[in-house]
């Protein structure tokens, strides 16, 4: 499986765990994926996960969290040209897995905390939303392809092969365990 070196005091973000850590194949996580979140305060990395329901995330994983945040809601504030001056997200914070859950189950008998946390400028400037365009801009000896979504031929998925890396959603060879 391919990986990437990270050197100590790193932060790390991964963005739609629940395509790696999903919670109904726990039995095939991988060790070194268990052993990182197990181990990486030994490093001292922070590592910051987003997803769309916390019960798609593998409950090793999640019993693992220091702290859970729950986004309610973003707002932008523009200033008198239009441009974002600040960015403010409202999250409910819970300190442990067990805090979440019971809001999850008996939202009545938790204490919940709620925050704003903000980012003052623009925040598009903190990241590179086209960082990837290059892939869908084909080199001047090419034709440009418009990306077509997948079409149903009789019971078989058909697109073609130059397409194919965009809909790829496979796990890398070799990342589960015991799946071939």
């Amino acid at each position: 499986v391919p990986i990437i070196s990270v050197p100590p005091y790193s932060k790390i973000f991964l963005s739609e765990v629940q395509r790696y850590y999903d919670s109904r194949k726990s039995k095939t996580l991988p060790d070194f994926v268990s052993r990182l979140f197990e181990m990486h305060r030994h490093n001292f990395y922070d590592i910051y996960l987003d997803i769309q329901r916390i019960g798609l995330l593998d409950l090793n994983i999640r019993d693992l969290s220091a702290r859970i945040i729950e986004v309610l809601g973003m707002e932008h504030k523009y200033d008198s040209l239009g441009n974002i001056i600040c960015t403010s997200w409202k999250c409910h914070v819970f300190d442990s897995w067990e805090d979440f859950d019971l809001y999850l189950t008996n939202p009545k008998k938790c204490r919940v905390v709620t925050e704003t946390f903000c980012n003052y400028g623009n925040i598009f400037k903190c990241y590179d939303s086209y960082n990837y365009q290059s892939e869908f801009i084909p080199d001047e000896s090419e034709d440009y392809v418009y990306l077509e979504h997948k079409s149903e031929v009789g019971s078989v998925a058909y697109i073609c092969d130059k397409l194919k890396k965009f809909y790829s959603f496979n796990m890398p060879d070799g990342y589960r365990k015991g799946v071939k």
